[in-house]
């Protein structure tokens, strides 16, 4: 599986062509199931139908929206394995630390809840860009924290804006793509979930180690207004 994600980055569809069958139709298992995996959605490497081949300005909104999912479930994720340099660092107990770390989901789940009543009057890509920037001014306060009590702030004002993100991305992707290519679009946004988990994790607490707890926030600032440009536009 990791050899065919590889390969559709090459664009080397033809490779499994040769090697296993004439055509993706005749072929084994292994070369249907590579063609139905999500990343087909954004390389443009599966079997389907004209019409329901994603055009080059749906990739490229594909790529922007599970690039902020990435950087959002990344912020929220890296929270918890910092315990170790963060309780030291501010001389708190796991007990405050749990307070802090529960501090984003609480905000998000209530700022999510207020928001449903109100964020339909707005357009969708000012209210993702208005929660985004404030989504990565909240990271970067976290970033720059002094003490327990500013992080605790920090990360409530970063809940506060991120609660909005997850519900705008999938809005956008239900009114910008039609129903035959919605199943694969969602599919490429939630691959950002486990990017997260399987790359952003590890190299944010690799970051800690080298420098500080303080690098793996502005890693995620930083890289997220690479992205605000592109929202704009």
């Amino acid at each position: 599986i990791m050899l065919a994600f590889y390969l559709s980055l090459l664009n080397k569809e033809s490779f499994f062509k040769s090697f296993y069958a004439t055509n993706a139709d005749s072929g084994p298992k292994l070369i249907k199931l590579f063609y139905e995996l999500p990343w087909c959605s954004l390389f443009h490497c599966g079997q389907f139908p004209p019409s329901l081949h994603m055009t080059w300005k749906e990739r490229i909104l594909l790529f922007l929206l599970a690039a902020i999912n990435f950087t959002n479930i990344l912020d929220f994720m890296i929270m918890m394995p910092l315990g170790n340099f963060l309780m030291p660092h501010f001389s708190i107990s796991p007990q405050y630390f749990s307070i802090i770390v529960a501090a984003y989901p609480i905000a998000a789940f209530f700022s999510s809840i207020v928001a449903a009543f109100y964020v339909d009057r707005y357009d969708r890509k000012k209210v993702l860009l208005f929660a985004y920037i404030g989504f990565l001014v909240g990271t970067l306060c976290c970033g720059i924290a002094p003490d327990a009590f500013f992080l605790m702030m920090a990360r409530i004002f970063t809940g506060i804006f991120g609660g909005l993100i997850g519900a705008q991305i999938l809005s956008i992707i239900a009114d910008v793509f039609p129903y035959e290519k919605r199943g694969r679009a969602m599919s490429s946004i939630f691959m950002a979930f486990a990017a997260a988990s399987v790359f952003g994790v590890p190299f944010s607490l690799y970051l800690a180690g080298i420098f500080s707890w303080h690098a793996p926030f502005i890693f995620i600032g930083v890289l997220g207004w690479i992205f605000v440009p592109m929202i704009i536009r």
